[in-house]
C-alpha cells in the first residue's frame, strides 16, 4: 500500500510478467503513476497502459495497470534515447506466464 498526496493506492507487481496492478480511489494522476513505476522498475524502465477494444475491455473498478517494456519491445520514443536494460519482451513474459498457469 502506498501514499501519495493524500491518496491511498494499493499496488501489486507480478515482476514475472512485468505487470503492475495499482488499485486507487479514481484520482490518481499520470505523475504518480510515474513515481510508482519509477520505485518498482527504475527511472530507466519503460511501462505502458493499454486501451484495448471494447469488445476485450474489463472494467471492474478503479484498476491502472502499467506493462514493463523490454529490450525487444518498440514503443514510441520521443526523446531519440534508447532503452535496452530488460532481456526479454513483453509478449514473450506474456506467453510463458499463460503457460505457467495453463491458459
Amino acid at each position: 500500500m502506498s501514499h501519495k498526496k493524500g491518496i491511498c493506492v494499493e499496488v501489486d507487481v507480478n515482476e514475472s510478467l512485468g505487470l503492475m496492478s495499482v488499485k486507487h480511489d479514481g484520482d490518481i494522476t499520470w505523475d504518480e503513476l510515474q513515481v510508482l513505476k519509477n520505485e518498482t522498475w527504475g527511472e530507466q524502465a519503460v511501462a505502458i497502459e493499454v486501451y484495448p477494444p471494447e469488445k476485450h475491455l474489463v472494467n471492474n473498478g478503479n484498476w491502472r495497470h502499467l506493462w514493463l517494456l523490454g529490450r525487444g519491445d518498440w514503443w514510441p520514443n520521443l526523446t531519440s534515447e534508447t532503452w535496452s536494460e530488460r532481456e526479454t519482451p513483453l509478449k514473450s513474459r506474456f506467453n510463458a506466464f499463460a503457460d505457467r498457469c495453463g491458459n
